[in-house]
């Protein structure tokens, strides 16, 4: 049976989708999909450890 991982629903800080890293970059837009998501608050991340590309939205940093 195929083990499926899950991402911790209290811990969304840019985290990559694929392995969990929060060694996270914004880079570049570079196609279309990518433009038009930013018209919708969408940023474009690359995860430092495996390479892989996603988007996310910018996290909502609270004064404490």
């Amino acid at each position: 049976m195929k083990e499926v991982l899950t991402m911790p629903e209290d811990h969304r800080d840019h985290i990559c989708p694929k392995c969990f890293s929060d060694d996270i970059e914004r880079v570049p837009r570079e196609d279309t999909v990518d433009h038009v998501r930013g018209l919708f608050g969408w940023r474009v991340y690359r995860c430092r450890d495996c390479g892989a590309r996603f988007h996310d939205r910018p996290v909502e940093r609270t004064a404490s």
